[in-house]
């Protein structure tokens, strides 16, 4: 089963979980979202590809990056290993030019 939250309240809102456990998942997928996340050196730049107000600084490797903020978490239970949860960030949609696959047009998009 996996389910997906937008934030911490809602995940413990949902009961789908144990607060626990979403406190847990939450705080393991910030801190991959950290390492996982595509990394800016500039707040503008990141702020191009994901939207203004969509990223947040981080530290990396001792330096000071800026990568999206985290949009949610998707949380995992494995129900042949007794229940237990995995989870991952969340990032907000790019607005940038990687936004789309190469060749996407939204104008030509089936109804």
């Amino acid at each position: 089963q996996t389910l997906a939250f937008a934030n911490l309240a809602e995940c413990k809102d949902s009961q789908a979980v144990t607060a626990l456990t979403c406190e847990n998942e939450y705080a393991k997928a910030s801190q991959q979202s950290v390492e996982d996340a595509p990394k800016f050196q500039a707040l503008s730049d990141c702020e191009a590809e994901y939207g203004a107000s969509q990223c947040r600084p981080a530290m990396w490797n001792g330096a000071s990056v800026f990568i999206p903020a985290l949009a949610g978490v998707l949380i995992a239970r494995s129900l042949a290993n007794a229940g237990q949860t995995t989870s991952q960030p969340l990032y907000p949609p790019r607005t940038g030019p990687a936004a789309c696959p190469p060749g996407y047009n939204p104008a030509e998009r089936p109804e």
